[in-house]
C-alpha cells in the first residue's frame, strides 16, 4: 500500500455521514473521532443546540448518523 493510500485509509476511520431523518434532503459527511462528535457536529449544522440531543436522537431519530464503511479500496467508502 503507497503513503497515499494509507493516508485515505487513516482518514475514512474518522468519516461519518448525517441526515435528516424524514425530510429526504441529501446527507453530509462529518469528519469526527467518535459517533458522540459526529452526533454533536450534525446538531450544530441543522440547527439544534446540544440540550436537544435527547429530543433529536431518541426514539426514531430527527437526524440519522453513522459511520462509513470501508471498502477494498481507500478511496471509496459505503453510505
Amino acid at each position: 500500500m503507497t503513503n497515499r493510500e494509507k493516508a485515505f485509509q487513516e482518514l475514512g476511520k474518522y468519516l461519518y455521514k448525517a441526515y435528516r431523518t424524514h425530510t429526504g434532503d441529501l446527507g453530509i459527511i462529518i469528519l469526527a473521532e467518535s459517533l458522540e462528535e459526529a452526533q454533536s457536529k450534525a446538531l450544530t449544522y441543522y440547527g439544534y443546540k446540544e440540550e436537544d440531543r435527547e429530543l433529536v436522537y431518541r426514539g426514531v431519530p430527527l437526524i440519522t448518523v453513522y459511520k462509513l464503511g470501508s471498502t477494498k479500496d481507500p478511496q471509496i467508502y459505503n453510505d
